[in-house]
């Protein structure tokens, strides 16, 4: 993928670890926002470890990504920007993208690729050597929490993460920004989602 095309899918940032005090008040969680693979979040002891599933139902995860988008865009209707709206094939590919975390929490090109490839999403232009580049138009903001809760709760503290990082926040709070697409993963009880943000809805056609 070409240097131009990365910079139109995806902005990195510098994510550290902070705890769930600064994020949420969740007491007796701590939520860690880390770049590379992930790591273990929280050892419980036998006695006080949550009895949850191990994975969420896909019915969990759309409606942990539905409360997530709520909360960004009630964050951004603080700043004055205009509320998000939700595009169905971008967010197959935040999806797709979010599946991809639990084994790689970084923005890596090559799994920008088998995703807009898996999904169909963004325009594919061939080289003359035979490789070739997808331009999504769109750029990604990651992040995990290790949390058991509500469907509310957790999508709350994911969006959180993002509102709460200043260099996520300057592209995903743009007013600039009308669309998005959020894909959330969970794998147990680590929650994983991928928000895609974009001023064009030309992909969805």
């Amino acid at each position: 993928m070409s240097e131009n095309i990365v910079s139109k899918t995806a902005v990195v940032a510098n994510i550290t670890e902070i705890s769930t005090k600064q994020l949420c008040e969740f007491s007796d969680k701590h939520i860690l926002r880390l770049s590379g693979r992930p790591q273990p979040f929280l050892e419980y002891s036998p006695e006080t470890k949550p009895e949850t599933p191990a994975n969420a139902t896909a019915a969990d995860t759309k409606a942990v990504a539905d409360r997530v988008i709520y909360y960004l865009n009630r964050a951004r209707a603080n700043i004055g920007s205009g509320e998000l709206k939700k595009l169905p094939r971008l967010t197959g590919y935040a999806e797709y993208r979010s599946s991809q975390l639990p084994s790689n929490f970084v923005h890596d090109i090559s799994d920008w690729f088998a995703a807009a490839k898996a999904t169909g999403y963004g325009r594919y232009t061939e080289m003359p050597d035979g490789s070739g580049s997808y331009d999504i138009g769109a750029q990604e903001a990651i992040a995990m929490a290790g949390i058991v809760g509500s469907a509310d709760k957790i999508g709350q503290c994911l969006a959180q993460i993002i509102i709460d990082s200043s260099r996520h926040w300057q592209y995903v709070g743009s007013d600039e920004m009308k669309y998005t697409g959020v894909g959330v993963t969970c794998v147990d009880d680590l929650w994983y989602t991928c928000i895609m943000v974009t001023a064009t809805d030309k992909y969805e056609k």
